[in-house]
């Protein structure tokens, strides 16, 4: 892990990804990207199958080598940010010919570089669909393995399955695989939602399940205290519990500010009343 955070911020930091992949990226975010769709009236939407698995040892091979890297360096570094099968059948991968690529290493999930691999290994991609979305006037979006396509001005179902055929034809092209249970066309009309907000006419918002989930968080803590609602709600520990509604508090606050306000003070005052200390900064920023 800390070869491959320092690979992450000496190398792969000049790797620049596509202006619509909105992930791994400072400055940019899940609330930024959602925003793209405000006030769209279609949306439709895709997942990738095993989207880390679908980059393999080649492609962040070429990623390095790109970037300037020597052959022999490339492969190394290429080797250190992969997952390669340590053993099968008695026969262990690394003695494997490196020309024999069901035996090559993939991205792993949660990896520090894995995300600005992706992104690097999507960037062809990401072009191809880009400009199918700017030849049919739609807006073009992708979080991670998350895609997006949004509508405005006249369209259809037959246009969006048309869409999805040809975006499924361009990424199965490029070694990924589009996951069809969750390829979904929203009409007009019908709640949009992207990457867990809700997109409307004129902003993105908070959906009010999170609201709700956040606001039996601290009402529990409030009235049962902090070791039972822990308990209650099967978090493996306080802390984690705490932690979890910190996050989602740091998290709408890039949403819904005025929520995060008033909601803030009633939970910082049921965890002082649980023998929390004051914590004046622990949302700043």
């Amino acid at each position: 892990m800390d070869v491959q955070r320092w690979l992450l911020t000496n190398v792969l930091d000049t790797c620049e990804p596509h202006r619509c992949s909105w992930a791994y990226q400072r400055r940019r975010s899940i609330v930024r990207c959602a925003n793209e769709h405000v006030g769209a009236r279609w949306l439709i939407k895709l997942d990738l199958h095993d989207f880390y698995g679908s980059v393999r040892e080649p492609a962040a091979f070429a990623i390095f080598n790109r970037l300037g890297y020597p052959r022999l360096l490339s492969f190394e570094m290429a080797r250190l940010c992969t997952r390669s099968p340590t053993q099968l059948g008695g026969i262990r991968a690394s003695r494997l010919p490196y020309r024999e690529k069901r035996w090559l290493g993939v991205l792993p999930q949660g990896s520090p570089t894995s995300g600005v691999l992706a992104n690097a290994a999507m960037l062809e991609v990401d072009e191809e669909l880009a400009e199918l979305a700017d030849a049919l006037d739609l807006v073009y979006t992708r979080y991670s393995d998350d895609i997006v396509f949004s509508a405005w001005d006249e369209f259809s179902r037959a246009r969006a399955s048309a869409l999805i055929t040809d975006v499924t034809n361009i990424l199965r092209n490029s070694r990924f695989r589009v996951h069809r249970r969750k390829t979904t066309v929203v009409p007009p009309g019908a709640r949009k939602i992207v990457l867990g907000l809700d997109v409307l006419d004129d902003r993105v918002a908070l959906p009010a399940q999170f609201k709700r989930r956040l606001e039996v968080h601290v009402r529990g803590v409030k009235r049962f205290g902090v070791v039972s609602h822990a308990q209650h709600r099967r978090f493996r520990s306080v802390l984690s519990m705490v932690d979890h509604v910190d996050g989602c508090l740091a998290f709408a606050g890039n949403v819904d500010r005025g929520f995060v306000d008033r909601l803030r003070p009633e939970w910082e005052a049921a965890l002082h009343a649980n023998g929390y200390p004051d914590r004046q900064n622990t949302f700043e920023g």
